[in-house]
C-alpha cells in the first residue's frame, strides 16, 4: 500500500468503497489489515493444532477416499467388502509375478470397475500396491504413521509386492520432474466419452507438435476415433475469450452476469501482460475445456473464484461460459 501511494496508485476496496485517501480513512484500512492478519494467524494455528491431534491419536486428516475404503461422519476410513476383496486380488496377482499390463486384462475380463466406474489400468494397479494405506498405516513425511482404520492386507504381503515393483524399475528411485507444456494441461475434456485428454509431444527434427488425445485407449477400451487436436489450436480459443471477450462474450440488453463483466474488465488488460503472466491467468481461472471433435468447437467452464481474484468484485456461484 505504500507503494501504491509512493506512485500516486490510488486503492479501492470492492467491499468498502466509499473510502478515500484521507487520514481517518488510512487508520481505518490499517485496522482491518491488523485483524485480518490476526484472524489469518489464528486460523492457521487452529489447523496445526487440529492436524497434530489427529496424528497423535492415529486418525486420518483429510485427501481422498481411497479404493477400498469409504468415508464415516468423523471421516475415518471403513472397508467395502465388496472392494477389498479386488484390492486382495490385486496384491496377490503382483505377488504371484504378473505383470501390471497383464492384471489390466484380467480385471477387463472379470468386470472390476474403479470407482469412477472405469476399468482398472496398469498404472491404478501399481498405485494400489503401492499404497501403505492397506496395511492400516498412513504416508507421512518421514515415511509412514500408524492408523486406527483396519489394514486390507499384511504388511509382508505389502512389502514382497514393493520389492517386486521396484526389482522392474528401469529409473532410479527419486522425485519425478513432470513437464507442463500448456496451462490447460489436465483440463481439457473430451466431449465424446468425457475422458481427461493427454498431451501427446511429436519431434519432427528440430520441431515440436504437441496434440491433446483422448486418454480411453489407456483404459483397455477402443479409443475414441478424430479425437486429437493441437494445444496450441486450445490454447488460441481459450485466449480469445479474455482478448476479445466483445466478441466471444458479447453484453446483453439488462444487467449482464457478473462472471461475463468480470472477463470483460480482465480483457482490458490482459493483451498488455506478457506471455507468462497471460498464461498463470488461463491456469488459474479456466476450469475445465470440454473439446468436441464433431461439432469442432469448445466449452469453457470458469473458476469464478479466480476471476474475482483477477478482476474484483463478490464471489459468484460457478457456472459455464461459452
Amino acid at each position: 500500500m505504500a507503494e501504491f501511494k509512493d506512485l500516486g496508485v490510488r486503492l479501492l476496496v470492492a467491499a468498502v468503497p466509499e473510502l478515500a485517501d484521507s487520514a481517518s480513512d488510512t487508520l481505518l484500512l490499517n485496522l482491518m489489515s491488523c485483524f485480518a492478519e490476526f484472524e489469518r494467524e489464528m486460523i492457521v494455528s487452529r489447523i496445526a493444532e487440529k492436524r497434530a491431534s489427529l496424528i497423535a491419536r492415529k486418525r486420518r486428516i483429510a485427501g481422498r477416499t481411497p479404493f477400498g475404503y469409504s468415508a464415516d461422519q468423523a471421516k475415518q476410513l471403513v472397508p467395502v467388502a465388496e472392494e477389498t476383496t479386488i484390492v486382495r486380488e490385486l496384491f496377490e496377482f503382483i505377488s504371484a509375478g504378473m505383470l501390471p499390463s497383464e492384471i489390466e486384462k484380467t480385471a477387463a475380463e472379470r468386470g472390476w470397475r474403479t470407482r469412477t466406474g472405469r476399468p482398472w489400468t496398469a498404472r491404478q494397479v501399481l498405485d494400489t500396491v503401492s499404497n501403505p494405506i492397506y496395511t492400516g498405516h498412513f504416508r507421512a513425511p518421514d515415511g509412514t504413521r500408524p492408523g486406527v482404520h483396519s489394514a486390507i492386507v499384511s504388511q509382508d504381503l505389502f512389502e514382497r509386492c514393493a520389492r517386486i515393483t521396484a526389482s522392474r524399475r528401469t529409473t532410479a528411485d527419486g522425485p519425478r520432474r513432470r513437464t507442463v507444456w500448456s496451462s490447460l494441461q489436465g483440463k481439457v475434456r473430451c466431449a465424446r466419452c468425457g475422458e481427461l485428454m493427454s498431451i501427446h509431444v511429436n519431434h519432427r527434427g528440430s520441431d515440436r507438435y504437441l496434440t491433446f488425445r483422448c486418454r480411453r485407449a489407456a483404459a483397455g477400451e477402443k479409443a475414441c476415433s478424430g479425437t486429437q487436436v493441437r494445444v496450441f489450436e486450445i490454447e488460441q480459443q481459450v485466449e480469445s475469450v479474455f482478448r476479445h471477450p466483445g466478441e466471444r462474450l458479447p453484453m446483453k440488453r439488462g444487467r449482464p452476469p457478473r462472471a461475463v463483466v468480470a472477463i470483460h474488465v480482465l480483457g482490458h488488460v490482459f493483451p498488455m501482460l506478457n506471455p507468462a503472466a497471460q498464461q498463470q491467468i488461463v491456469a488459474l481461472s479456466v476450469e475445465e475445456v470440454i473439446w468436441d471433435a464433431d461439432a469442432g468447437r469448445i466449452q469453457v467452464s470458469f473458476n469464478r473464484a479466480e476471476l474475482l481474484h483477477y478482476a474484483g468484485g463478490e464471489r459468484f456461484q460457478p457456472g459455464v461460459c461459452r
